[in-house]
């Protein structure tokens, strides 16, 4: 393959790009495993004349294939950026080729419940795997189909890279968190649910990930206002609304992780805790007891 012209590990942390200054790009995962390649046998036969024709027929192969000269992920890492050496003639390059990437939603939030369902997150859409709570095989999924679910403009404008996302057990709710504020979406309706005043939207900013109890979304986030980080709690049948939060539970550092097995909410801090809370739910209401913390 020659020199390495660039490396670049994307902003989460999970994928890692190089550019070649012969044969292209290829990324790999933060586990190891090849997610793309440039690469091929023919790779190391073409000539330069190659570039331009094959078998006396015009070779439409893009410029970059050939070589990059340097290469970088954009925002929330969904695209990755290419110069290339040169033209398809030789010439010096002048465009810079834009490759689109889709994210699985463990990468967003690693839980239990998106472990369970397949889903797929790219810049301005969800593609939710129709196979869900059924049997498949895991290494054929290119072999169904997906639902396509746009996520909606008033959202996704304001509030542009989706950082998080989380589906519940069942796979009947998705929420999504970019920049500012949340959205869900419900699979069986079909239906988003964003805040209605927009104020409360650009209030906070989910950084310690979302979780599923039952129709109750767990939210670790700090409030842009006070200054706070919280623990709030959003009932999926009521509006997004801060007058319709059933609980909103204070924690001294910010929340970096968190994952809900039945009633069971396990929280990791900015101190280095590990909090175990147990969920209650009294009539329309929900509240949590802080049972444990391991440092």
């Amino acid at each position: 393959l020659g020199a390495a012209s660039s490396l670049e590990w994307s902003t989460d942390g999970y994928a890692l790009a190089v550019g070649w200054l012969v044969g292209g790009c290829s990324v790999w995962s933060v586990f190891g495993r090849l997610l793309l390649s440039t690469i091929s046998e023919d790779t190391f036969v073409q000539s330069p004349s190659d570039k331009i024709f094959r078998d006396g027929l015009p070779n439409f192969t893009d410029s970059y294939f050939h070589g990059v000269r340097d290469l970088f992920w954009g925002m929330g890492s969904y695209e990755l950026f290419l110069l290339p050496l040169t033209g398809l003639r030789g010439e010096p390059a002048t465009e810079i080729h834009v490759l689109q990437f889709l994210k699985s939603g463990i990468v967003t939030q690693n839980s239990v419940d998106n472990v369970r369902n397949v889903f797929l997150v790219s810049e301005d859409r969800l593609l939710l795997f129709e196979g869900n709570n059924h049997e498949f095989d895991v290494m054929n999924l290119d072999l169904v189909q997906w639902d396509t679910v746009q996520i909606p403009v008033m959202y996704i404008t304001e509030n542009w890279p989706i950082k998080c996302a989380a589906m519940n057990a069942t796979g009947n709710y998705i929420a999504i968190a970019g920049k500012r504020g949340l959205a869900h979406y419900s699979t069986v309706s079909k239906r988003w649910k964003l805040f209605g005043n927009e104020q409360q939207e650009q209030s906070f900013v989910v950084n310690g990930g979302m979780a599923w109890y039952r129709n109750i979304l767990i939210v670790g986030c700090k409030d842009l206002n006070t200054q706070e980080h919280e623990i709030r709690f959003y009932s999926r049948e009521t509006n997004l609304d801060n007058s319709f939060i059933l609980h909103v539970e204070k924690v001294s550092k910010p929340v970096l992780m968190m994952d809900c097995i039945e009633s069971n909410l396990l929280i990791y801090s900015g101190d280095n805790i590990i909090r175990y809370y147990q969920i209650f739910t009294v009539g329309q209401g929900s509240y949590v007891c802080l049972i444990n913390g391991i440092s």
